[in-house]
This record gives C-alpha cells, sequence and structure tokens, in this order.
C-alpha cells in the first residue's frame, strides 16, 4: 500500500474532514494517531474507524490533545512516538471558528481562536 509503514498525526481527526482523512491513511496502510479536543471523542472515533475498516489496535490509537497546551503537544507527540517508534506525517487539522463575525467576537472567542488555529500547529 502507499503509505505502508508512515506513522501520521493527525490533529482534529475524531470527525469530518479530519477523520476522513484518518480513515483514507489507514486505508492506505498508515498507522494513525487519532487525536480529539478529548480521549473520549477519540476513543469513539478510533472504535468507528476499527469498525468501518475493519482494522485491529496495532494500526490506530486514540490521543486526547489540548492544541492550547504546548506542554500537552509535546507529551502527545512522545506518546505516538513510544507507541509507533515515529512520526512521518503530520496533519494539522484541527481548528475552531466563532459563531459570530470576528467583529463581534469577543477577545477571549479571540484569542480562544488564535491560541489553536495559529499558535497550536
Amino acid at each position: 500500500m502507499k503509505l505502508d509503514n508512515k506513522v501520521a498525526l493527525i490533529t482534529g481527526s475524531t470527525r469530518g474532514i479530519g477523520k476522513a482523512i484518518a480513515s483514507l491513511f489507514l486505508e492506505s496502510g498508515a498507522k494513525v494517531a487519532v487525536c480529539g479536543s478529548n480521549i473520549e471523542n477519540a476513543k469513539r472515533a478510533v472504535e468507528e474507524l476499527k469498525n468501518e475498516l475493519n482494522i485491529n489496535d496495532d494500526n490506530v490509537m486514540p490521543v486526547g490533545i489540548n492544541m492550547k497546551d504546548k506542554e500537552n503537544i509535546k507529551e502527545v507527540v512522545k506518546l505516538v512516538i513510544d507507541r509507533f517508534g515515529k512520526i512521518d506525517i503530520l496533519v494539522n487539522n484541527a481548528g475552531i471558528t466563532s459563531n459570530v463575525s470576528l467583529l463581534d467576537s469577543t477577545d477571549e472567542e479571540f484569542e480562544e481562536m488564535f491560541q489553536i488555529n495559529f499558535f497550536g500547529v
């Protein structure tokens, strides 16, 4: 397969585009760290992917990650390397938006978006 022996860490991969990327990578032979804002969502997404793709635990792992916490991000990288031995591919998919226009966002909402969407990467 195209991604045999490759390891991917995909942030924001518990639903939507990120989960579709995780599914495609798994189908292509990669080992994938499915990252969500909490471990429960990541575990749920991993179970769904395992059932949909008929894969086992050897190829996929759930990870809870706080994209606003640099130390947590470093811990997650270490967890993935400890589990799979390396990281070949990083997909920075995690991101948030506001339900209001940028001009109507509070300082706190804007700061959170910036922390996750810019500094998290």
